[in-house]
């Protein structure tokens, strides 16, 4: 994976504060390498995996004027990381129709 990779998948899962990542540049790695080296399907897996680590972690919480809701966070991920796998699939069919075999 190279560094530009890097910087585009954690552009799309909004990992971007360098001095406090969400993931290690190994963590990034995997996800690309999971993804079979697709940079929309990594970011797609990242947002996932934060999606399910806020419904465990978060649940949903009132406590006096302040409340979190770790199941609406998660949906919202998950509807992010769906476009992401969505528009890898759309790319990856327009570059076949691009290529023609001699």
């Amino acid at each position: 994976m190279s560094a530009t990779e890097e910087r585009q998948i954690r552009l799309l899962i909004t990992d971007t504060d360098s001095t406090n990542p969400i993931y290690t540049a190994v963590e990034i790695g995997d996800f690309f390498t999971l993804e079979s080296d697709n940079v929309k399907k990594a970011a797609a897996l990242g947002l996932e995996t934060i999606a399910s680590n806020e419904v465990l972690v978060m649940k949903r919480i009132t406590l006096l004027d302040l409340s979190t809701d770790g199941p609406a966070e998660s949906a919202a991920l998950i509807a992010r990381a769906k476009i992401l796998r969505e528009t890898a699939d759309q790319d990856a069919a327009a570059g076949a129709l691009d290529w023609t075999p001699i």
